[in-house]
C-alpha cells in the first residue's frame, strides 16, 4: 500500500501555548504542502483535565482530540488529507513531530486520539498510521536490511530479589513461549535464564549484529531519569540508568534497528511499588532515538498480559511479512481495539518510510512463477537497467 504523509509539527510558543503546523505530500512528490493558509495554528492543552480524565481512554481521547482539532482550519486540513488517501486508496501516514521546545507533550496519551467528524478511535485501523516522529544529532546513515539477513535478540530480566522492591515476579515462561513464537523464521538468541539479563551480556550480544532487540524488564522513572531493572551475575536486581543504557548503545558500531521496551501487570495485580514505573520505559524512547535507534516501541503504562499477548503476535508477524514498523503498529492496535489499554503500546520513530527490511528482488518479479520462470525473466531486466546506465555488470 501507498502512503499519503501528514507530519503534525508542535512547538511551544509561550508559556501556555503551542504552535501546530501540517505538512502533507503524496507518493512520488517531492514536495511538501503547508495545509494551513497562516501556516501555524496556535493550540492549548488543558493538562489538568486530561489528568483527571486518564482513568478513562475514551474520554481522554475526545478531550486531547477537542484541544488538537480546536481551531477550524486544523479540523479542515485534517478532512482535507483524509480526502486524498481515500479517493486515491492510499493509506495515511501520521507523523508527530514535537519540537525541541515542547517535549513535555510527551507526557500526553496521544495513541487514544479520536476522529475529529465523529470522535471514534482514530488509531485502530490499518490505513491509518501513526508515530512519534524524533529528530537525532546522530549522522549515520539509517539503511534498511535484507529481509534474509535479520537477527533478533530477547531480553527477559526476572531478578530473584524482585519483592525487595515491591516488584512482582515476570511469568518468563510466558514470554518465552510468546517470543519463540512471534519472531517465526528470524534467528533468535535470548537472555531469559537467572543471571543472563545483564547489561554487558546484552552488549556482547549486540556487537555481533542485532537488527531487532526485545526487553522485558520491570522499569522505574525517579526525578525524571528512566532505571531499567536488569540483573547481575547473580540473578540480583541490578538497577540501569537510561543514560548508561543510552550510552551503551550509543557506541555501537550498528545499532538495532527496532527496540522493543515492554513491562506489564501480572493477571489480578495493577499494583508495582517503583514510582514511575507506568511512564518510565515510554520516557526512555526519545532518548534511545536521539541515540540513534530507528524505531522504538515503547509502553505508556503498566498493560495487561492479555493485550500484550494478542498485541505482540500481530504487531511482529505484520512486521516480518511487510517490513513497515508504523503500518505493524496499525495492524496490532486493530487487534487489541476492543481492550481499555489498547493506546498503550507507543511507537518512536525517526523513519520517513517506515521501513526496516527490504526483500532483494528483481523490479518486474511477479509472484505465481516458479524458480525457473523468475531466473529467465532477469536478463532482460538486467539488459535493460544497462542499456538505461541504472546497473554498472563486474563480470
Amino acid at each position: 500500500m501507498d502512503y499519503v504523509d501528514l507530519e503534525l509539527a508542535i512547538q511551544r510558543r509561550d508559556i501556555e501555548n503551542y504552535s501546530l503546523e501540517l505538512r502533507f505530500s503524496q507518493p512520488g512528490d517531492n514536495a511538501d504542502v503547508r495545509l494551513l493558509r497562516d501556516d501555524l495554528a496556535a493550540v492549548r492543552f488543558p493538562f489538568s483535565e486530561l489528568l483527571t480524565l486518564a482513568p478513562d481512554p475514551l474520554a481522554y481521547g475526545n478531550a486531547l482530540t477537542a484541544s488538537l482539532f480546536a481551531d477550524p482550519a486544523v479540523r479542515q486540513a485534517f478532512a482535507e488529507a483524509c480526502a486524498v488517501a481515500q479517493s486515491q486508496g492510499f493509506a495515511l501516514r501520521i507523523r508527530l513531530f514535537l519540537a525541541q521546545s515542547a517535549l513535555e507533550l510527551h507526557s500526553l496519551r496521544w495513541e487514544t486520539l479520536c476522529h475529529p467528524e465523529d470522535n471514534t478511535p482514530l488509531l485502530t485501523r490499518p490505513d491509518m498510521l501513526f508515530s512519534r516522529y524524533l529528530s537525532s544529532r546522530d549522522w549515520r546513515p539509517v539503511r534498511a536490511r535484507s529481509r534474509g539477513s535479520l537477527r533478533a535478540l530477547a531480553v527477559i530480566a526476572n531478578p530473584h530479589d524482585l519483592p525487595a522492591y515491591q516488584l512482582v515476579p515476570i511469568e518468563v515462561e510466558t514470554f518465552r513461549r510468546q517470543i519463540a513464537h512471534t519472531f517465526g523464521d528470524v534467528p533468535l538468541e535470548q537472555l531469559t535464564a537467572a543471571g543472563e539479563a545483564t547489561l554487558d551480556n546484552i552488549v556482547v550480544r549486540l556487537l555481533g549484529g542485532i537488527d531487532i532487540l526485545y526487553i522485558v524488564c520491570h522499569a522505574a522513572l525517579v526525578n525524571g531519569e528512566t532505571w531499567l531493572f536488569l540483573e547481575n551475575a547473580r540473578g540480583e536486581v541490578e538497577r540501569i540508568a537510561s543514560t548508561t543504557l543510552v550510552a551503551r548503545l550509543r557506541d555501537l558500531a550498528q545499532r538495532p534497528r527496532l527496540v522493543v521496551l515492554a513491562a506489564c501487570q501480572t493477571a489480578g495485580s495493577g499494583e508495582v511499588g517503583a514510582a514511575g514505573a507506568d511512564t518510565a520505559l515510554v520516557a526512555l524512547g526519545p532518548r534511545l532515538a536521539e541515540a540513534g535507534i530507528p524505531a522504538v516501541l515503547a509502553m505508556n503504562g503498566l498493560i495487561t498480559p492479555g493485550t500484550v499477548e494478542a498485541f505482540m503476535p500481530a504487531f511482529f508477524s505484520e512486521l516480518l511479512r511487510e517490513g513497515q514498523v508504523d503500518g505493524a503498529m496499525a495492524v496490532a492496535r486493530g487487534v487489541v481495539r476492543d481492550r481499555p489499554d489498547s493506546w498503550m503500546p507507543v511507537l518512536f520513530m525517526r523513519l520517513k518510510n517506515g521501513q526496516i527490511w527490504y526483500a532483494p528482488a528483481f523490479a518486474d518479479e511477479r509472484p505465481g512463477k516458479d524458480k525457473r520462470g523468475r531466473a529467465a525473466e532477469k536478463w532482460p531486466v538486467i539488459v535493460q537497467n544497462i542499456r538505461s546506465r541504472t546497473c554498472t555488470p563486474i563480470i
